[in-house]
């Protein structure tokens, strides 16, 4: 519709320089692409996005650029498989770090400077905070070490339950050694008792049937 991106460039004159197309990429995915037709580009003509939309705290943009991918750098899902676009792959020329091709614009690097200073929304765990990368990092830095603290904790806790219950066990459900040796001692004595009783016996049958013959 006319409130569309498509409608409101193809409405406006900047439809007479700029074309809009929808061009599918290797990978299969369908992605917006706007460049300056013929005879525009024939007469010295070029274009940029610039993303301007501001807040109280800092200037923020809507990363329509980046949402749309236009000028994008990389052709990636996730990090593991990130690597530059095809046009990039061949004219590593086309890649430029400047705010405009103006030399000495300093102004994409005084953004990255900038980060430092303005503040985004992070959530950790349960907990939302709404505050700069370098306070989050220490935020997130408490947050895993006391994390760490309560896990090592729980896990002497435990530990010690464990050996109390396991010694318990032992102490109903093992042979005790020194009571099998007293016991072993024991029985050898009464073994050995018994032994001189027969002995005893035996010799006293003899004596009495010595006498008889």
């Amino acid at each position: 519709g006319s409130n569309s991106i498509q409608g409101q460039i193809e409405d406006d004159d900047i439809d007479n320089c700029i074309t809009f197309n929808y061009q599918q990429s290797e990978d299969g995915i369908l992605r917006l692409e706007l460049g300056v037709n013929s005879l525009s580009e024939s007469q010295g003509y070029k274009f940029s996005i610039e993303d301007t939309l501001t807040t109280s705290d800092y200037a923020c943009g809507t990363n329509f650029a980046g949402a749309l991918g236009i000028g994008r750098y990389y052709d990636s899902d996730n990090a593991s498989n990130i690597c530059l676009t095809e046009d990039l792959k061949h004219n590593l020329k086309k890649i430029n770090a400047g705010f405009s091709e103006t030399s000495g614009d300093k102004r994409v690097a005084l953004s990255m400077v900038q980060q430092q200073f303005e503040k985004y929304k992070f959530t950790v765990a349960s907990d939302s905070y709404d505050t700069t990368i370098c306070e989050m990092f220490d935020i997130i830095a408490t947050y895993v070490g006391v994390a760490i603290n309560t896990a090592i904790s729980r896990n002497e806790m435990t530990t010690t339950q464990f050996n109390a219950v396991e010694l318990e066990y032992f102490s109903i459900s093992k042979i005790s050694i020194d009571e099998e040796l007293t016991n072993l001692i024991k029985y050898q004595k009464s073994y050995g008792a018994a032994t001189k009783i027969i002995a005893t016996i035996d010799k006293m049958m003899q004596t009495l049937l010595g006498i008889r013959q």
